[in-house]
């Protein structure tokens, strides 16, 4: 099965780079493209949110245009997450003349002007939404849920479950929602704790193992570790993620590494009491450096897009 049943200049946008489609964009395609709720598992870097927006976006688009209504919120757990997916469906959005927006705690593009035809939002931001009975919510068609994992039986996730009700009953529109993620064991389970059991959905489950080089190794001490990052490194074609448990660690390692490695100028640190300005700048000049490395806290845990990594450690 092909792209023949998305509107040809959705399949172009989102897919017209690629030789073929990956299995899990594949089954995506016809429940989403005729009304299904769906709820999907596959590895990381196996194409998952291009896999449910562009049927949502074919199913819909049309009629946003015209009317230049938000129709579809898609909610991330993180703010990083929430910055790195506005980056990944940019471009698309653009080539179909589409706004995207951001709402979370350091952005709300529904108050700047013309609406989104796309919100990317928090499951806190969309609480605040909810709560003042934003009337770009009048219209909205369509929920999805990136990494469905980290909010099912919790929480946050019970309270995400309330605010979809709510959401459906603001809006005039049936609601269509789609959940995603890397690690899920049972699809049902998802599905009957955030939706109730009683929701018709679509189960698509993919290849969810990757094969993983892994080394354990004490770093005893800061000059241990600065001469590990210049050989996992090595001849600067790779990126290195590196987890620390604490904003101190972050600088103190950073800092090592600005003083006592030839890699200085491609030295970042990411932790959540940074600035927006100066963590959203972070994130971008970790995108776009060929090498480099970033120590961070579990901010960027769900907000880099892995496949660009060359390798990801901890201390």
């Amino acid at each position: 099965m092909s792209t023949t049943l998305l509107h040809p200049r959705v399949a172009t946008a989102f897919y017209g780079r690629f030789a073929q489609l990956r299995p899990i964009q594949v089954a995506a395609i016809e429940p989403l493209i005729n009304g299904s709720n769906v709820v999907l598992s596959s590895c990381t870097g196996s194409g998952k949110t291009e896999a449910v927006t562009a049927p949502l976006v074919s199913r819909h688009w049309e009629a946003a245009a015209q009317s230049g209504a938000l129709f579809l919120i898609y909610i991330a757990p993180t703010k990083a997450l929430v910055n790195d997916l506005e980056k990944r469906l940019s471009p698309p959005m653009q080539f179909m003349g589409l706004r995207i927006g951001v709402r979370h705690g350091d952005r709300d593009d529904l108050a700047a002007g013309s609406k989104p035809a796309i919100l990317i939002t928090t499951p806190e931001s969309l609480d605040v939404l909810i709560f003042r009975k934003d009337p770009a919510l009048a219209i909205v068609k369509a929920v999805v849920i990136d990494e469905v994992h980290l909010l099912y039986n919790t929480q946050r996730g019970l309270q995400l479950s309330v605010l979809i009700k709510r959401l459906g009953r603001l809006s005039s529109c049936h609601l269509q929602w789609a959940a995603l993620s890397a690690t899920i064991g049972r699809l049902s389970d998802v599905r009957d704790f955030l939706f109730g059991a009683g929701n018709d959905c679509t189960f698509i489950e993919g290849q969810s193992k990757r094969a993983i080089d892994a080394v354990v190794k004490p770093v005893v001490s800061v000059q241990a570790f600065n001469s590990v990052v210049d050989r996992m490194l090595g001849d600067g074609s790779a990126k290195l993620l590196v987890f620390a448990n604490s904003r101190r660690q972050c600088e103190e390692l950073a800092s090592s590494l600005h003083t006592h490695s030839r890699r200085g100028s491609s030295v970042f640190a990411h932790y959540s009491s940074l600035s927006p300005e100066v963590r959203v700048e972070t994130e971008r000049g970790f995108a776009e450096c060929k090498t480099a490395v970033c120590l961070a806290t579990s901010t960027l845990e769900l907000g880099i897009c892995r496949a660009a990594l060359g390798r990801t450690t901890g201390n």
